[in-house]
């Protein structure tokens, strides 16, 4: 490994991603007005108050149809959209299609944005897989702005960041104050990219070699960096997402050999996982856990014998 092959790479731009439906379009308004909803004393049709027998069929009276066309915008969409231009100078559309009516229901929604968005976003992805452009290829987490919470949590276990908000429940407070942390963990990355894009080429370097060592036959991971322990797991330096195969490694305030010692147990897991061995979370101390242990400690003294340099 050359001195020049570890040199960081400057980070990538994030991109901010709106949802159109119940973000900037009044989806849910003319939904429940849809369904025969009456309007209550605000003058909007509760869309909470669709029996649940009748939601399929309503949604089925959209199919082939301009319904999304015809939406309203919401007072707060130019607040919005200006507030992220502002902050970012442009941002993109990320928008799901409606079930079985792809090719049309994008293309309404295309034609709603044309018509009522200014600035104009970037790009427009109309996408049932919205997760997919959560980060940028180097791991830069993108931002995106959405109504349905098992949408944020998808893009945010696939490493972006999310703001839950829908416009007609929400104030854009709720967007302010997202953006600001997101501001401040893109300067806390800002701070520690210098370190971590040399840590990332070596990890690279050191997952192709324990793939080859152990024979891996999985797919490589999507590795994420974490400098701050976040959520239910903050007593681990590592853990796979088998659903998603992110490996997320935990850098903060840890010298290099110790986060690829973490590497090599979560890799020996990847091994154990595609062999069929790993039917349940295995708790600490278990056999399949000692095994991980034992391998990372032996591949850590083959790897760092050839490679002493990441001692220092």
């Amino acid at each position: 490994m050359r001195a020049e092959d570890l040199q960081p790479t400057n980070p990538s731009t994030p991109v901010i991603y709106l949802d159109m439906d119940g973000v900037l379009a009044d989806f849910f308004h003319e939904y429940a007005k849809l369904a025969g909803v009456p309007q209550d004393e605000r003058g909007r049709h509760d869309y909470h108050k669709i029996p649940v027998d009748l939601r399929e069929p309503v949604i089925d009276q959209m199919r082939g149809t301009d319904f999304f066309y015809k939406l309203p915008k919401f007072p707060t969409a130019d607040t919005l959209v200006d507030m992220v231009v502002k902050r970012y100078g442009s941002y993109d559309i990320c928008s799901s299609p409606l079930r079985g009516d792809h090719a049309n229901s994008g293309h309404w929604k295309r034609e709603w944005i044309k018509d009522h968005l200014n600035p104009y976003p970037k790009k427009i992805v109309i996408t049932p897989r919205k997760e997919k452009y959560a980060t940028q290829p180097d791991g830069t987490p993108n931002v995106l702005i959405d109504d349905r919470g098992d949408n944020i949590r998808r893009w945010q276990s696939a490493g972006g960041f999310g703001i839950k908000y829908q416009a007609d429940e929400d104030s854009l407070d709720v967007v302010r104050d997202g953006l600001d942390e997101f501001d401040q963990l893109l300067r806390q990355r800002e701070l520690t990219e210098s370190v971590d894009g040399s840590h990332k080429k070596i990890i690279n370097h050191f997952i192709d070699w324990v793939y080859d060592k152990k024979k891996i036959k999985a797919d490589r991971p999507n590795i994420k960096f974490q400098q701050h322990k976040e959520g239910p797991d903050q007593h681990r330096t590592g853990y796979y997402e088998p659903d998603t195969n992110v490996m997320w490694v935990y850098t903060g305030n840890r010298n290099l050999v110790d986060i690829l010692r973490t590497v090599a147990h979560e890799l020996v897991h990847r091994k154990q996982g595609s062999e069929g061995r790993i039917k349940v979370k295995s708790p600490p101390g278990s056999k399949l856990e000692r095994e991980a242990d034992a391998e990372a400690g032996y591949l850590m003294k083959l790897y760092t014998k050839q490679h002493p340099e990441i001692i220092e």
